[in-house]
């Protein structure tokens, strides 16, 4: 396992891009063993970048196999040139534009910086969790718990995160809202980003990082398949080790493209640990069950 999923770090500092004298604005990084590299065209969109790549990334020299290119455009030839506040600006601008690159693959054109860090942040995470040789990615949320790991698997929408953030406030330790990263031992490292959370009111964002990152690779203590449902009880009830195989893998990243070792590696991580399948309600009212549970 590379030494990087070790670190509670969520970010790259910005000394990390001074320190390797960039030449034409560009890097080639490391996240989870797999070689990355980003083309910026302006130094005040540096930061915003560092800040969306995988947490526990590290300066390389290994080639890449992917290069991404972050780039600021004028939109008129109104705009004389171009700012650092636009860089800056997570809003709309009438003056400039954010290409995000991917290869040859456009996968943002929009006046918004937050909009294009999104989609770079987004292709990097699948383009790392499919290549990554060492772990297996799974679509999860993951806290610890007296030192095992509950595993909540799910995509975007689910509602791992507001349950995640449930179960920080009663007292686990956050691992991920993104990622179940499982290594060849079925142990579960942690993948530390900010953790987002969704506000009712205009529907925006706001990242914050909790106190307390895990630091160790734990193995599992128990898997919940569940997700959100309005006025849903829980009522759990304990299902099968091939079950909760099954929900890991429909949320695993790479099970097209190494399907043999997905498996193995989930069948080996979840060897006897419990499993428990319910619809829940709220997260606030359903976390201290779950945690019942694990004791």
């Amino acid at each position: 396992m590379p030494s990087a999923t070790s670190t509670a770090e969520p970010c790259v500092p910005l000394s990390w891009w001074t320190k390797q004298q960039w030449r034409r604005n560009a890097v080639v990084f490391t996240a989870f063993g797999v070689p990355v590299g980003v083309r910026v065209s302006h130094p005040h969109i540096v930061p915003h970048v560092l800040q969306r790549v995988p947490p526990g990334s590290q300066p390389g020299s290994a080639k890449p196999k992917r290069v991404y290119t972050v780039r600021l455009r004028k939109r008129s030839h109104h705009s004389s040139g171009l700012s650092s506040k636009h860089a800056h600006s997570d809003g709309p601008s009438d003056d400039v534009l954010y290409y995000v690159r991917a290869g040859n693959c456009t996968l943002a054109r929009t006046p918004i910086l937050a909009e294009a860090l999104d989609a770079f942040e987004s292709d990097l995470q699948i383009h790392v969790a499919n290549r990554c040789k060492d772990s297996i990615f799974v679509h999860a949320g993951v806290v610890a718990w007296q030192g095992r790991a509950i595993v909540f698997p799910g995509l975007s929408g689910s509602g791992k995160t507001s349950l995640v953030a449930a179960l920080l406030e009663r007292g686990a330790t956050y691992y991920s809202d993104e990622y179940a990263v499982v290594d060849r031992d079925g142990r579960v490292h942690p993948y530390a980003r900010p953790l987002n959370i969704k506000l009712a009111k205009g529907g925006f964002r706001r990242k914050y990082q909790p106190e307390l990152f895990g630091k160790q690779p734990i193995p599992i203590g128990l898997v919940v398949i569940t997700r959100y449902q309005e006025n849903g009880r829980w009522q759990p009830r304990t299902v099968t080790g091939g079950r909760a195989v099954l929900a890991l893998i429909n949320n695993t990243v790479s099970i097209r493209r190494q399907p043999r070792a997905a498996l193995s590696t989930l069948c080996r991580a979840i060897a006897g640990v419990r499993a428990v399948e319910s619809v829940r309600g709220e997260a606030s009212q359903i976390a201290p069950l779950i945690l019942t549970e694990m004791e």
